[in-house]
């Protein structure tokens, strides 16, 4: 009689063993996280950890299962075939190729793995550290989305964005500001991992909600208050000069050096430019549209002589953090719940894709461009941090029309 093992199905086999190596995976990171909660408070509250493990473990179990399960045995089978890697949209791959582009902050470490572990440089993570992160993206609250690119909450004084073919200006520009401009309260980066096309930029956390949300609320008191920090950090940002970025005057991101144009569709020079004369050219330029006599108008209308500065390209409200406070002033007994008696003071600036060194007037053209004039932002143009940016309504009137021939 044959023994049971010589009768067993062999693709059983093979599961049953990708069963215990995805175990075995999730079992690491699930210990490493916890054990880093421990060693750094040993009274640590874990129970929100293991409410969201009652779900999120039996999800990484079966998504490494299928990663490490083999293809059917068959007389085709090559010993060199690789298995096939389990890619969710949030999901680092887990065969030991992520590679670290920009240090991880001993922070970011911290939320996944044991600090005495992790004293070396990175420049990749092993396989058990990305099922780690996984499983930390994929419990955490998404506080933003679009299309592809996610903003996910890692905790209380952490933030990941998570995308498709993430814009490298994003972590040059943020950095480049942070080291030019230490006052201005921006998301500091905290590392970035690139996994395949994704990539992972991890971030401090700015504090409050966005200005976009609560503007409709606000009295016109509390909006002045907002344009006036603004007016304050905007001046802040304004102060070094195109000389103090080490290249001279040049035009576009600050480490890239090329141009951007957020209209319907992006559009990046080719090349650095300049000049504002070519920066113009730029803006006038599409593949599929002939200069007509009416654009040369529009361009022999602007001017090519505004001064050079650091801008950020894209001040709209959901780009402003702002946190709610009670006011002082307000009696104990005043009901302060509602919005309207609160005080309300910018945290943070974030999203600095589109920032760079541009014309002066191009924050003000872009800070308008985007508001919807018969929307709940319809007032925002009234409270922009004009006495820092500029006033530009030529400039602004000459892009719409721009813009409408762009298409």
């Amino acid at each position: 009689m044959p023994h049971a093992a010589d009768s067993e199905d062999p693709k059983l086999t093979a599961t049953h063993v990708a069963v215990r190596e995805a175990r075995s995976l999730a079992n690491e990171a699930t210990l490493s996280q916890l054990t880093s909660m421990v060693s750094h408070d040993p009274a640590a509250d874990i129970s929100e950890v293991l409410k969201r493990e009652s779900t999120a473990y039996p999800r990484l179990v079966d998504e490494l299962a299928e990663a490490f399960n083999s293809s059917p045995v068959d007389e085709s089978h090559n010993d060199d075939h690789q298995p096939s890697v389990a890619t969710g949209l949030l999901d680092l791959l887990v065969d030991g190729s992520v590679k670290v582009t920009h240090s991880l902050d001993q922070s970011v470490l911290n939320l996944v793995h044991p600090a005495s572990e992790c004293d070396e440089v990175l420049n990749h993570i092993p396989k058990e550290m990305a099922a780690a992160f996984n499983q930390l993206i994929r419990g955490g609250k998404i506080l933003f989305q679009l299309h592809d690119t996610f903003v996910i909450e890692l905790g209380p004084s952490h933030v990941v964005k998570v995308a498709q073919s993430l814009d490298p200006d994003h972590i040059d520009n943020i950095q480049y500001v942070a080291t030019h401009v230490p006052k201005l309260p921006i998301p500091h980066c905290l590392g970035v991992l690139r996994s395949d096309q994704r990539t992972c930029l991890f971030m401090s956390r700015a504090t409050g909600t966005t200005l976009e949300s609560v503007w409709p609320d606000l009295s016109t008191t509390q909006k002045t208050s907002v344009q006036e920090q603004l007016n304050s950090l905007f001046r802040l940002l304004r102060t070094p000069t195109a000389e103090d970025s080490g290249s001279g005057v040049r035009l576009g991101s600050f480490t890239s050096g090329l141009c951007k144009d957020l209209r319907r569709n992006q559009r990046i020079s080719s090349a650095p430019l300049r000049t504002e004369a070519e920066f113009n050219d730029f803006l006038l330029q599409h593949p599929n549209k002939t200069v007509t006599p009416c654009v040369e108008m529009l361009r022999s209308s602007m001017k090519d002589d505004h001064r050079i500065v650091m801008t950020h390209g894209d001040l709209h409200p959901r780009n402003n953090m702002v946190i709610l406070e009670v006011s002082q002033a307000i009696p104990v007994q005043v009901e302060v719940m509602h919005t309207e008696h609160k005080v309300v003071r910018v945290s943070s600036i974030i999203d600095w894709e589109a920032a760079g060194w541009y014309p002066e007037s191009w924050e003000f053209v872009k800070a308008v461009s985007m508001i919807d004039p018969r929307g709940p932002l319809s007032d925002w143009i009234d409270f922009l941090p004009t006495d820092a940016i500029g006033y530009f309504p030529m400039e602004f009137s000459i892009d719409r029309l721009l813009d409408q021939w762009l298409g």
